[in-house]
């Protein structure tokens, strides 16, 4: 049986709200206080418009986006995250959602 980090491709998928930094903290979980490390290949997060649009300022920014500094202060190796693997939630008609409220939002 193969371990996990003998896998080729290995998809992190996260779901985040209005805290991207659930990203950052799930990837230090997996990645650094573990002895055997989960270092994804891939991230993929499923959020909605604002966290869409926090995710991208918080994790992905240039300058200041945590994804980026945790990848450098821990010397991760490439790991494939960037606005392309962020999605975003859609209602039943196809519309993006700005926030799941009610049981109508999310699709019930």
């Amino acid at each position: 049986m193969k371990h996990p980090h003998q896998f080729t491709t290995r998809i992190l998928l996260a779901v985040s709200g209005l805290s991207p930094q659930i990203l950052t903290e799930t990837l230090y979980g997996l990645t650094v206080t573990t002895n055997t490390p989960f270092i994804p290949t891939e991230i993929h997060l499923i959020t909605t418009i604002e966290g869409a649009h926090r995710a991208k300022l918080d994790l992905l920014h240039q300058d200041t986006g945590k994804f980026l500094a945790f990848c450098e202060e821990y010397q991760m190796p490439d790991i494939q995250f960037n606005e392309s693997n962020i999605h975003i939630i859609t209602d039943h008609a196809g519309q993006y959602l700005d926030d799941i409220r009610n049981p109508e939002a999310d699709g019930q």
